[in-house]
Parts: structure tokens; C-alpha cells; sequence
């Protein structure tokens, strides 16, 4: 087994063992500082916003659903079911078949003025606008 310790000023220490098995380490951050946290809601919500817009939407049935999609019910199922994360390009699937915003599925955004930015944006396939000085004639 090998041991290190690294000390690099008053508050940055680094402890690591290793064997062939394993390996273990302790964060260099203090101790106000957590972990990062998922980015999007967890499962259960997510699936809890599915089951609602996918009954919303009239299908009665995972099945129907999933196959409007073109899923299998067996892939869609645990995300409905809150066992298995959205995935990006499953959203992507509920966006372009519904219209249904990336960011309602993942974090439940509502937000109006996020719509008002991209509404002035565009799709971003027309180029870009040049302005043109205009000079006072003489």
C-alpha cells in the first residue's frame, strides 16, 4: 500500500491510499462546499410531469404513447414509472411530436420570459441582421 499526504498552503490537504483493489480520497474542498447536485429535477417528478401531459394529451395507454414516439412501451415505461431518468434524446422526441418544452420536461420551467427572448432571437437560421450606418448627404 502506498500513503501521501500533500500539503499546499494552510487549507489544501490531499490524502490518498491505493492498492490494486482500490482507492481511496478525501476532497481537497472545505467543508462548506458540497457536492454538485443534478442539474435537472429527479425521476419521480420528471415521471410525475409525464404521466400528467401524457393523460393531457388524450393517450390513454404507455403504449399508445410510446408509440406515437415510436418507443416501445418497455422503454418508455420506467420513465413514467420514475426508474429510469428522461433521457435528452427521448425529450427530444416529446418536443418535436408535441411541441413540449425541453425545459418544462426537465425542470418544470415555465418561464414567460425565456419565450419572449427566443421569440425575438427567431430559430436562429436567418443571418444575422447588419446594421447599416447611414451618413448625413450633403
Amino acid at each position: 500500500m502506498i500513503e501521501s499526504h500533500v500539503t499546499m498552503g494552510g487549507n489544501i490537504v490531499c490524502t490518498m491510499q491505493t492498492c490494486q483493489g482500490f482507492a481511496t480520497r478525501k476532497t481537497t474542498f472545505s467543508q462548506k462546499y458540497g457536492a454538485i447536485g443534478s442539474m435537472m429535477d429527479p425521476p419521480h417528478i420528471v415521471s410525475a410531469r409525464l404521466k400528467a401531459l401524457r393523460k393531457e394529451l388524450g393517450f390513454k395507454t404507455q403504449t399508445a404513447f410510446a408509440s406515437k414516439l415510436g418507443l416501445d412501451k418497455s422503454t418508455y415505461n420506467p420513465y413514467e414509472k420514475g426508474t429510469r431518468p428522461l433521457t435528452f434524446e427521448t425529450a427530444c422526441l416529446i418536443r418535436r411530436e408535441f411541441g413540449i418544452s425541453i425545459d418544462w420536461l426537465f425542470f418544470g420551467d415555465l418561464q414567460q420570459s425565456a419565450i419572449q427572448t427566443m421569440a425575438k432571437i427567431g430559430r436562429g437560421t436567418e443571418p444575422p441582421i447588419q446594421k447599416v450606418r447611414r451618413t448625413a448627404s450633403k
